[in-house]
């Protein structure tokens, strides 16, 4: 993924990465893509204890690692009404659409390995 994005953006990175997994190589691959000054925060929390990526690359190109929590109730809710709207569309970040009995699975499946698939967990009847 980091090479497709110095790619698109000819070699320079982005100014901010997040990182929502909580998955090793997802940090890594966020770390990858940051432009100079580039700021990569984590977010997600995984069932693994990821490694930091390396520190040579924050402290040569003034790079920084931020933390967030990123649960507030009011955030979450601002998110669902935006996308409600039309004016958060995440018709590229769902991939598959699973019913709501099917979460554990799905978040076995995303603590184990880098899956780059977004799967949307609703409460829809389960299928025959």
């Amino acid at each position: 993924m980091h090479k497709r994005i110095r790619e698109v953006t000819d070699g320079a990175g982005v100014d901010l990465a997040v990182e929502l997994i909580g998955v090793e190589q997802a940090i890594e691959e966020a770390a990858q893509s940051l432009a100079v000054r580039g700021r990569l925060v984590l977010v997600g929390i995984g069932r693994c204890r990821p490694r930091m990526p390396r520190i040579e690359p924050f402290v040569a190109f003034s790079q920084s690692i931020l933390g967030s929590f990123g649960s507030r109730r009011e955030d979450i809710e601002a998110l669902v009404e935006h996308a409600a709207a039309g004016r958060l569309d995440l018709s590229k970040s769902i991939t598959d659409r699973r019913p709501l009995e099917d979460l554990n699975d799905c978040l076995d499946r995303k603590s184990t390995r880098l899956n780059s698939s977004h799967t949307d967990i609703s409460r829809m009847p389960s299928s025959a």
